[in-house]
């Protein structure tokens, strides 16, 4: 089925650029949170109830992100990874799940696993023509 190809390729390129919105509000709710824990701490006062919604929200977006970028990598691996721009959005969508696993969850363990499965994407890329590749659309995170 060539014509899935494109499809699946389109789609993960989706589900990359919707996971990196969310990436970025988890990231906006995430210091927002921060600061007014810090404040709250200077002030010597509890945490506001407005820092534990911020908190929760940003939970919640780097959740959603983190489903995106997943999804977005099965979309990927089932086109083999074909295509390097392709390439560059698996490679980034496995680099940011990383990222958020290690440096928002304290999931070490899973941050090093994906980096592995990273490194790992380009030895079964396979690069097609120019005209393959812009079937997709990549951001740069």
């Amino acid at each position: 089925s060539s014509s899935r190809g494109p499809h699946r390729r389109e789609l993960a390129a989706a589900y990359f650029n919707l996971a990196l919105s969310h990436h970025a509000l988890g990231y906006k709710h995430y210091h927002c949170a921060l600061a007014m824990q810090q404040a709250a701490i200077a002030a010597q006062c509890p945490p506001s109830a407005e820092a534990a919604v911020a908190a929760a929200a940003s939970r919640h977006h780097f959740g959603s992100s983190l489903a995106l970028y997943s999804r977005c990598n099965a979309l990927a691996s089932l086109c083999g990874y074909s295509g390097t721009a392709l390439v560059r959005v698996v490679k980034a969508a496995l680099g940011n799940s990383a990222e958020i696993h290690s440096r928002v969850f304290g999931d070490w363990e899973t941050g090093e696993e994906l980096m592995e499965e990273m490194e790992a994407v380009h030895d079964i890329s396979v690069s097609l023509s120019g005209e393959e590749e812009e079937t997709i659309v990549s951001l740069n995170s």
